[in-house]
């Protein structure tokens, strides 16, 4: 295998190509540029000729095994040659070419360039989502997955799960669906090895695949309650959240809301029938808590489920709903689903503006009459201004902005008593439903504040108060289970200096730049000279199932 006769000067990676491609793809030719090389480097008195029949071998070696046949024969020639500087090397990468078996691709640029080189070290650069790159060394044989463990070694990460090869080819980037095993015939195909953006999740903690096993685990839960459903001879439709409309709702003569307590609160809004019922089943009990669920034994069994309410052993829970009237200035009736919002700065800050037509900005100036909206609360209602620390003013001088915290301000009438104005950071008002979540945490006391109040009472009155563990506990508990009442029980529990129950609230806005939060789910602009009064309606009540144990 002398000097390639060529008309033109070939770069050394179009040599290699054409030595090894045919190869690669013909069986039989694999012992051929074996036989060759070996016959290259016997009694070879070219110095130089003889170095690149060993660079070749070394590179040969790498790509695929010889034959069973002819195996021996060079096995044995690379130990008479042991002496030689790559032979060792040579017999290594050989022994891992017949256990990871023959890679697809001829050698890379990075092998053929680190061989001319005089080494056997090759470095490649990776590049991370943040812009940041840093130089790895790989072998030949290098798998895609041992790449990705030398990876997070080398970033001191827990796991390497979650990370996979990202290529760019040219200004475009794309992931490989049929990535190749070998880390170098993935670079061959495609170029640049890059880190996939799911990286992104294993360098802040997070697990690609934990995040694909959750997905796997509700999905495998939604096709055990869908072939139920069937088995019973009940017709089916799944929708996804994009697709649930009030089309659906209509169609339906139950819902069964899979998911967790946010999916049910995303199904209820839309229900306003209250002789439609609404059944939670938990896809996702590891993860999720499921209060508004049927119990956990039901997610795996839920024929048991569909039994009892065929049977009629259960009995209907009357869950009460918040409705909201908006009126005055101000108004803009139009929703906004955050579920659909990233919930950046710009695109929270815009988000009611862009859905504000001409129309309601011609409501803005004149006074509207009670509108109610097209939304029920099974949770709670929180109304505040949308960002309580935000750029407000910017400068004159260039780069120059000044950053002031927002509170929001408002006047409030309880049950038609007097208007009181008040600035927090926002109110919430739920139903008994709403008081096991998020009011629950706003009032709740930890044991440290029960013991500290009880430490100052004492003090203060002089009372052999008893502050051990024990008593502590019983009144922690005894104040935070009375913030919790039943989902049935006509009342609303509101928050913001101190909890408050009532029946109707009325709040006017004296904001610049508020909301109106349902269930977490749907916003509503709510700024100044904007009334909204928020009650309960037995026709708003949410009909729900109690399975009997």
């Amino acid at each position: 295998m002398g000097d390639y006769p060529a008309k033109r000067t070939r770069s050394v990676n179009e040599l290699t190509d054409q030595i090894f491609e045919g190869s690669m793809k013909a069986e039989p030719l694999k012992d051929e540029i074996f036989c060759q090389i070996i016959k290259q480097l016997t009694e070879n008195n070219v110095m130089y000729s003889e170095e690149k029949g060993w660079e070749l071998l070394w590179l040969c070696t790498g790509l695929f095994p010889p034959s069973n046949i002819l195996l021996p024969h060079v096995q044995k020639f690379l130990q008479s040659r042991k002496h030689h500087l790559l032979a060792p090397d040579c017999m290594q990468r050989l022994q891992k070419a017949l256990r990871n078996g023959p890679r697809k691709y001829p050698p890379h640029l990075v092998e053929v360039e680190a061989i001319q080189h005089k080494t056997t070290q090759i470095f490649h650069k990776v590049y991370f989502p943040d812009d940041t790159d840093e130089v790895f060394e790989v072998e030949s044989s290098t798998k895609a997955k041992e790449f990705c463990l030398n990876i997070s070694t080398r970033m001191l990460l827990k796991s390497s799960e979650g990370f996979s090869l990202f290529v760019k080819i040219s200004d475009k980037q794309t992931t490989d669906p049929n990535l190749p095993e070998f880390l170098l015939i993935a670079i061959n195909k495609h170029g640049v090895s890059l880190i996939d953006p799911t990286t992104k999740l294993a360098l802040k903690g997070s697990s690609y695949s934990g995040l694909l096993e959750r997905h796997n685990i509700h999905t495998r839960n939604v096709g055990h309650v869908v072939d139920n459903l069937e088995k019973q001879g009940i017709e089916v439709r799944v929708v996804k959240r994009g697709e649930y409309n009030e089309e659906t709702v209509r169609w339906a003569d139950a819902i069964v809301s899979a998911g967790g307590d946010g999916t049910m609160l995303l199904v209820a809004s839309k229900v306003f029938d209250k002789n439609k019922p609404v059944i939670g089943v938990n896809t996702d009990p590891e993860r999720s808590e499921g209060h508004l669920c049927l119990p956990v034994f039901y997610t795996h069994a839920f024929s048991e489920a569909l039994r009892k309410l065929k049977k009629g052993d259960f009995s209907w829970q009357w869950r009460q709903r918040i409705r909201m009237h908006l009126e005055g200035t101000g108004i803009n009736p139009t929703p906004v689903d955050l579920h659909e919002q990233q919930l950046s700065l710009e695109q929270h800050t815009k988000a009611h503006r862009i859905t504000t037509n001409s129309q309601h900005r011609k409501t803005h100036e004149t006074y509207s009459s009670p509108y109610l909206l097209p939304v029920r609360g099974l949770n709670e209602i929180f109304i505040g201004e949308s960002l309580s620390s935000r750029v407000k003013y910017k400068s004159f001088k260039p780069h120059l902005t000044l950053s002031l915290h927002r509170a929001s301000y408002y006047e409030i009438s309880i049950d038609d008593g007097p208007w009181e104005k008040q600035k927090s950071s926002g109110l919430s008002v739920c139903t008994g439903t709403g008081s096991r979540a998020w009011s629950y945490n706003i009032n709740k006391l930890v044991g440290q504040t029960v013991e500290d109040v009880l430490r100052i009472g004492k003090a203060k009155t002089g009372l052999d108060i008893p502050l051990n563990q024990e008593v502590i506990r019983s009144v922690t508990d005894a104040y935070n289970e009375a913030l919790i009442f039943s989902p049935e029980e006509n009342r609303m529990f509101f928050s913001v200096r101190e909890p408050i129950v009532n029946r109707v609230v009325c709040v006017r806005s004296r904001c610049w730049d508020a909301c109106m939060v349902v269930d977490g789910g749907t916003s509503f602009e709510f700024n100044d000279g904007a009334i909204a009064t928020i009650s309960l309606h037995k026709e708003d009540l949410l009909k729900t199932v109690l399975l009997n144990d």
